[in-house]
């Protein structure tokens, strides 16, 4: 049997070529899942699930190949084992510190696992969020080991987004839906960036129920429309069917 292959795509021309490149092929099923962060043109991370059949059971491993010379040659440490892994999302602080969050199929869970040693150790996996099926889509970021944000869908139909002063000693995040299903309007959403002048919130795409948040239950509306009644901003967000953005 072949395996199948984790791959990376190199350009440094800004897209114009690409070079490619094979950076790990030693499980029966390896690089589904994907998500990558480059720290500069050397430093490259790659988070991934790997998976191996025996016969009777099929292994399911969660992985960081790491490259330190651009992707001519890879290490691959394992974070964690166990149960289904999807929707990986990779932050990369420096050369030690490593966070990963993934949806845990099997169970519904968004998970979250990180490394101070540069994938060498890890800690325990933490279930940030188990009610619901959710973590699908994850998307983390962090502005450091402490303070991590991670957004991710709630397959009741809610945009969801955890948040603030993660510890790894309490392993506690807060978690709240920002959009329960497009019928919440655009109007709602707590903000704190100033709008002034013509800047502000614009929403387009379904406004059956006026969630757009412009006056109007006018549907669809494909033309971004201002949304009344919001003075700041920090984060705005839709759902699969209503979208939003900040535009000066």
């Amino acid at each position: 049997v072949t395996n199948t292959n984790l791959k990376l795509a190199k350009s440094t021309n800004g897209g114009t070529s690409w070079a490619t490149s094979v950076a790990d092929n030693t499980a029966d099923n390896t690089g589904s899942w994907s998500s990558l962060e480059a720290l500069d043109e050397s430093n490259v991370f790659i988070a991934h699930v790997a998976t191996y059949n025996d016969g009777e059971d099929i292994w399911y491993y969660l992985k960081v190949s790491l490259s330190a010379n651009g992707g001519t040659t890879w290490t691959h440490r394992t974070a964690a084992t166990g149960e289904s892994r999807q929707y990986l999302s990779l932050k990369v602080l420096n050369t030690s510190n490593i966070l990963l969050a993934w949806h845990d199929s099997g169970a519904g869970d968004l998970k979250y696992i990180s490394s101070s040693t540069g994938g060498t150790t890890w800690s325990s996996v933490s279930t940030i969020e188990s009610t619901g099926f959710v973590g699908m889509y994850a998307s983390l970021d962090a502005v450091d080991t402490n303070t991590v944000f991670i957004a991710h869908f709630d397959g009741g139909f809610a945009n969801k987004f955890a948040s603030s002063g993660y510890s790894p000693a309490s392993g506690t995040y807060t978690s709240g839906a920002i959009d329960l299903g497009g019928t919440v309007d655009l109007t709602t959403i707590s903000l704190t960036q100033t709008i002034t002048g013509g800047a502000g919130i614009r929403g387009w795409g379904n406004n059956s129920n006026g969630q757009l948040g412009n006056g109007t239950s006018v549907d669809p509306t494909y033309k971004r429309a201002m949304v009344e009644g919001i003075g700041t901003a920090i984060a705005v967000a839709g759902n699969k069917r209503t979208s939003s953005g900040y535009f000066s």
